[in-house]
């Protein structure tokens, strides 16, 4: 009984994970704290009734479930606001689906500057195999702690609770792209399904979108080709995923990259 409910309570944590609502309570929790702080310095001096300050904090508290419940029904991806529609993963359904955590691809272009592509990338794959329906697909905050770890993918993939991983590499030259990517079995380390794309830049989507769909036929025989971007635009792609790069480290400076590169992939 305790093995069961241990396991339930794994599924749920896991689930909460995938959904990513952990960064949306904490991202509301730092907005209102910060509202109430402008609310307490300025209301007073605005001549605003001693009963405005109530009506925030109130708001703000109101506010909270329903921030939890939309970051549990609806995921951000690059291709916009979608529903999710995966079902919650229970003791015996998510020992019997097909799960899979996806690492971020290693760089192998000859500067190894390339990081940021590589990630964008595998996170392009991430979101599109969540929205295949009858596959667990491990939380990017969990799955990407090993950007930096060349370790056994049986390990890392008993770790992550998965039964398969993909891995990957990334060599970009000039206009030239290399991309492998392997599905690896967690029980005994061999590749399921392994490819090397040879192409150019501008067929970066092609190469994200044929991965995912081959992905979802190997594991849960879907038929349906997955789209992984909404844009067109290789050039505009790179300087977003530069962007999102600089945006992440949480600097003034890097700050300002990020609104330049952003300002670069919409010009």
């Amino acid at each position: 009984m305790r093995e069961r409910r241990h396991s339930f309570l794994a599924g749920i944590s896991a689930e909460i994970l995938r959904r990513r609502v952990y960064p949306v309570v904490v991202a509301y929790a730092l907005v209102a704290w910060a509202l109430l702080q402008i609310g307490e310095v300025t209301f007073e001096p605005l001549g605003l009734p001693d009963w405005a300050m109530s009506v925030l904090v109130a708001a703000a508290i109101a506010g909270f479930p329903i921030a939890v419940i939309l970051s549990w029904m609806f995921d951000i991806t690059p291709s916009g606001i979608r529903r999710d529609t995966q079902e919650v993963a229970t003791d015996s359904t998510f020992e019997e689906s097909p799960s899979i955590a996806v690492l971020p691809f290693t760089d192998m272009s000859p500067n190894k500057d390339q990081g940021y592509f590589c990630e964008g990338v595998a996170e392009a794959i991430l979101n599109a195999l969540t929205m295949v329906e009858g596959l667990h697909v491990a939380a990017r905050v969990s799955s990407f702690r090993y950007e930096s770890v060349d370790g056994d993918a049986r390990v890392i993939g008993k770790s992550l609770g998965v039964k398969t991983i993909l891995e990957g590499s990334v060599r970009k030259s000039g206009n030239r792209l290399r991309v492998t990517a392997q599905l690896v079995d967690v029980d005994d380390g061999y590749h399921i399904w392994s490819q090397t794309f040879d192409r150019e830049l501008k067929d970066i989507f092609a190469i994200q979108d044929e991965i995912a769909t081959n992905i979802a036929a190997t594991l849960v025989k879907s038929i349906v080709s997955i789209v992984t971007s909404g844009t067109s635009d290789a050039v505009a792609y790179d300087f977003y995923l530069r962007g999102k790069k600089f945006l992440k480290r949480f600097s003034k400076n890097d700050f300002e990259f990020a609104r330049q590169m952003f300002r670069h992939a919409i010009d």
